[in-house]
């Protein structure tokens, strides 16, 4: 049986729920791992991700290949700056795949008039890379956004509640949520691929 060639995957928001069961298994399956997530400092920040796997339980655990699980690094730099991505892709040239996890913590964070968390993240990560090396992005975005990436606008998905289209109209964020998605069209030079999932 052929095994899935080694990955190094920079993740954004780490600890977010669907980010860390992404990373475990994705250690588990001998990827590596670099995680961003929010602590003092880097030390803290993989004691804290540590914690956070520790606690993280998956029904279908994957097979190891035969040289075992992944390495897991840690950042607690800013994912709002392109600093961020440009230095941690230059330093190391083993991550060949960036994804993003990112979201709203709170319902009063949905509701800002001027939310741009996901706008903001994504211009970040693109400048990041053009200023350092292009690699695959996987862009788990947020329930509200249809269409093609390129021209996402507001949708909200047919097995919800048909009330709930509602929340789609009012909450700011859904219209940050689609315009996200636009913003990888804008990295040419160099160019990469990239894979938006939208949960719902």
């Amino acid at each position: 049986m052929s095994q899935t060639p080694k990955r190094h995957f920079l993740v954004v928001a780490a600890t977010s729920r669907c980010a860390r069961l992404f990373i475990k298994k994705a250690l588990l399956s001998g990827h590596d791992v670099t995680a961003l997530c929010r602590a003092a400092n880097d030390e803290s920040a993989l004691t804290r991700m540590r914690k956070v796997l520790d606690e993280t339980e998956i029904t279908d655990p994957p097979q190891p290949p035969s040289d075992g699980p992944g390495q897991l690094k840690t950042s607690n730099r800013n994912i709002l700056e392109a600093s961020t991505f440009a230095g941690l892709l230059a330093a190391d040239e083993t991550i060949d795949g960036l994804c993003c996890f990112v979201g709203t913590t709170s319902s009063r964070q949905a509701m800002r008039p001027f939310t741009r968390l996901y706008t903001d993240t994504i211009r970040a990560m693109v400048d990041g890379m053009t200023n350092s090396r292009a690699v695959e992005v996987l862009y788990h975005c947020s329930v509200g956004a249809g269409g093609k990436p390129a021209n996402a606008y507001i949708y909200w998905p047919d097995n919800y509640p048909s009330m709930s289209w509602a929340i789609a109209w009012v909450a700011p964020v859904f219209r940050n949520v689609a315009r996200s998605e636009s913003l990888f069209e804008q990295l040419e030079k160099p160019h990469t691929n990239f894979i938006n999932f939208r949960p719902g």
